[in-house]
């Protein structure tokens, strides 16, 4: 039910369910109304003049409008079927008189993936934040795990999964959704088994870009690691070795330097410029990695010793190629380079601590705010941890200034924004044209929260 209303002009009442949600909204029609034609509008946010915004819809009018003849001596309930959207607002018109909060009810709805987790504590926003991951994992998994509910897209792009299925996998048992959402991607190769950038494969006429593609990898590998599900490497397994011998062919001198396609990068970082070499070939070594332990699984010690020493030569040629050896600083100087080439364990043993010391210092020189995009943050405090920082990982992750979770928190997010900026005090709105404030790729602090503040992690040498 909706916690407030407001007319903004006769006749038009804007309804505010105080919390960005994915369903529809059924209608109670008082009795004996006639010739009525009621339209709702749905809308995230409102523009400063109280009016709804809707322009980060695009083309998605997201408008249910019933025409009415006679509400009967009883009244009648409406909703719609067959659609749903993103909201947290409705703007209603030709509804007769003054609208009630009773005459109105919010349907949530998402494929069915049963709770597994669950986090409170003494902290607000710890748990407002855990709360919105959660919103918008629930609300973006519709058949498949797709990027936003709301505007005209709603597709299943493979690095939001590459990066949130972990996150995921803590909150609820999604393994059949993603299951069969690799089965789409399986179905969705081409050009001799290129993974694509998204499955299924409605759009994007490219092959994968670096940590798009990578999806085929790193989702089998998580299913397998949270749920114990070694059936799903089995099915998937021909598909990796397929996508990496198409990186390793294009790029033997192993820097994923060619046969990029699209080439984000560390997409939507803010304040920053990581270099795309250091980036795409930092997941080329992280996809090595995994396939490392995905064929000691299956008992393939050929392919694992194969893995292995591709995992080496891929770490060698990074150091060689974008290593300072001497004071350990890596080509761009960024967060995301320091966090991806420590997390994919890229980086010489006595290089490692040179290299976790720039991250911080550099975390510090932005008054302890992150400028990693939606990829690298996945990483990011797990570093500091690990690395002794913790105190840091903290600092930032409980940071209430732009930009940072509790930021977005303070100006009543109730969903994980698409950007770190969808909105900010001085600038107002982001461009429109990709602007969603339900969107899950930031929510992979999620599994932080789970890991490292409740301290329920998983065990690296058993699976499920």
């Amino acid at each position: 039910m909706p916690k407030s209303k407001r007319q903004i002009s006769p006749g038009v009442w804007i309804l505010d369910f105080e919390q960005d949600m994915v369903g529809w909204v059924g209608i109670k029609v008082p009795k004996n109304q006639k010739s009525m034609r009621i339209q709702l509008r749905h809308a995230e946010a409102l523009n400063p003049n109280g009016t709804i915004y809707t322009l980060n819809y695009r083309r998605a009018r997201s408008i249910d409008t019933y025409v009415i003849e006679d509400s009967g001596s009883l009244g009648i309930t409406v909703e719609p079927h067959f659609t749903y959207h993103g909201f947290r607002y409705i703007e209603v018109t030709g509804f007769p008189g003054e609208p009630q909060l009773t005459d109105f009810v919010g349907r949530v709805a998402h494929t069915d993936t049963p709770m597994t987790g669950k986090f409170e504590s003494d902290n607000k926003l710890l748990n407002r934040l855990w709360l919105n991951v959660l919103w918008s994992q629930t609300g973006n998994i519709w058949s498949i795990p797709h990027d936003c509910p709301q505007r005209d897209e709603r597709l299943g792009w493979t690095g939001d999964s590459g990066i949130f299925v972990q996150t995921a996998s803590y909150n609820a048992d999604v393994s059949g959704i993603y299951s069969k959402w690799l089965r789409d991607l399986r179905e969705a190769r081409r050009n001799g088994g290129h993974f694509s950038n998204v499955a299924p494969r409605l759009v994007s006429p490219d092959d994968g870009a670096p940590a798009w593609g990578d999806a085929g990898i790193i989702v089998p590998y998580y299913i397998w690691h949270m749920f114990g599900d070694k059936q799903i490497l089995e099915v998937s397994y021909e598909s990796m070795k397929t996508w990496i011998e198409f990186i390793q062919k294009a790029n033997p001198n192993y820097l994923w330097t060619k046969s990029v396609f699209s080439d984000w990068g560390d997409w939507l970082q803010i304040n920053a410029q990581t270099p795309k070499d250091v980036f795409d070939t930092s997941y080329f070594g992280y996809d090595a990695l995994l396939m490392t332990q995905m064929a000691g699984a299956l008992n393939l010690t050929d392919d694992m010793k194969f893995y292995s020493e591709l995992h080496t030569n891929i770490s060698n040629a990074f150091t060689k190629a974008f290593v300072n050896t001497t004071d350990g600083k890596i080509k761009g100087d960024t967060q995301a380079v320091y966090v991806l080439a420590l997390t994919f364990e890229l980086l010489p043993q006595n290089l490692r601590p040179l290299a976790v010391n720039h991250l911080v210092d550099n975390i510090k020189a932005h008054d302890y705010h992150y400028t990693t995009g939606y990829i690298s943050v996945n990483f990011v405090n797990e570093v500091l941890v690990k690395y002794g920082h913790r105190d840091v990982a903290y600092k930032c992750l409980l940071q209430e200034s732009f930009p940072s979770w509790g930021y977005e928190i303070a100006h009543n997010a109730t969903g994980m924004w698409e950007h770190w900026d969808s909105w900010t005090e001085d600038k107002g709105f982001m461009d429109p044209g990709m602007n969603s404030f339900n969107h899950y790729s930031l929510g992979t602090i999620g599994r932080f929260i789970y890991q490292y503040v409740a301290g329920i992690d998983t065990d690296d040498q058993m699976v499920g």
